[in-house]
């Protein structure tokens, strides 16, 4: 077991150091799910144990991730999530298995992809492919003082199916995004962030359903939008620089503003206003956009949209 997690240490450590020779993506990924599976096996058989065994053995490839701590105040919730992961696991073991094998052929082209048609991405991030006991499909942790891009293969598995290149090159390019656009508060940052990654998804894949694009979670939003699109346009006017957490988890999460807005659906209105602003603009072009700039071009751009008083 020793050899195996300094193999995927090493491996984390050389897909954080850039292009090598040939030429090749600046950002590979370490594949961590048959470490997991294997720390699964070693472990006992109690749930709670076999958790904490995997917690242990995966810590020096993930420092920290699955540790309850990194959830504050629900670190409790966290851990009887991952009991209930443990029991679970057995059932989902071949299909996280197959989505792990179709990531590895897929991630190394998807990034090559990106590169060419947008630009370079920023060298030194980890990027792995891990068991994310149902926290995300993609996300960014900062583990051991480092930003790492993480995709979870049991939610791709069980979200995104056979098809997933459009939802890593929408992560990509927050990775992309993120080392351009400074200190933003106030929804139309997120509004922006969100919805432009959603627009560079769409256009890198321009056959990508709402499913590929992230558009269907928790339920469709655009059939919604189709019919109240100046309600979902004037809402993202009227709270354009709220800071209000129940207000931005409508926008971007589960929760809702009303019965006829689906949750997160400004996504798709982020969306509308990148793919307005890209008429004239790069997808490059449009992630330099930043500071009073921005909050003034995403205010004109809805306001184009409807009439709103």
């Amino acid at each position: 077991m020793k050899s195996l997690v300094l193999a995927a240490a090493a491996l984390l450590a050389a897909c954080a150091q850039g292009p090598d020779s040939a030429g090749k993506p600046r950002l590979g990924y370490a594949d961590l799910t048959d470490d997991f599976a294997a720390l699964y096996d070693s472990g006992p058989i109690d749930p709670a144990a076999r958790a904490a065994h995997i917690r242990k053995g995966m810590e020096p490839m993930l420092p920290g991730f699955y540790d309850p701590r990194r959830f504050g105040d629900q670190s409790a919730f966290y851990e009887q999530m991952t009991e209930s992961f443990m029991r679970e696991y057995p059932a989902k073991r071949e299909a996280i298995s197959a989505a792990a094998a179709r990531f590895g052929t897929m991630f190394d082209p998807a990034v090559a992809d990106f590169e060419r048609r947008i630009g370079p991405l920023p060298a030194g991030t980890p990027v792995a492919l891990v068991v994310a006991m149902g926290e995300f499909d993609g996300a960014t942790r900062v583990l051991g003082g480092k930003t790492h891009l993480l995709f979870g293969a049991d939610l791709i598995a069980a979200i995104h199916g056979g098809e997933a290149r459009a939802f890593v090159q929408h992560e990509l390019f927050h990775v992309y995004h993120e080392t351009r656009m400074g200190e933003c508060s106030g929804l139309y940052c997120t509004l922006w962030q969100e919805g432009l990654a959603v627009h560079a998804a769409q256009t890198l894949n321009p056959k990508a359903s709402d499913g590929e694009l992230l558009l269907t979670i928790p339920e469709p939003i655009r059939p919604a939008l189709e019919t109240h699109r100046a309600e979902a346009v004037c809402s993202a006017l009227r709270h354009l620089d709220t800071t209000d957490g129940k207000v931005w988890r409508a926008f971007f999460s589960g929760e809702r503003l009303n019965e006829r807005l689906p949750p997160r659906f400004g996504y798709l209105v982020g969306a509308w206003v990148a793919k307005d602003l890209g008429q004239t603009r790069s997808l490059a072009n449009l992630a330099e956009l930043d500071g009073p700039e921005l909050r003034t071009l995403v205010e004109s751009s809805l306001r184009g949209m409807a009439d709103c008083h």
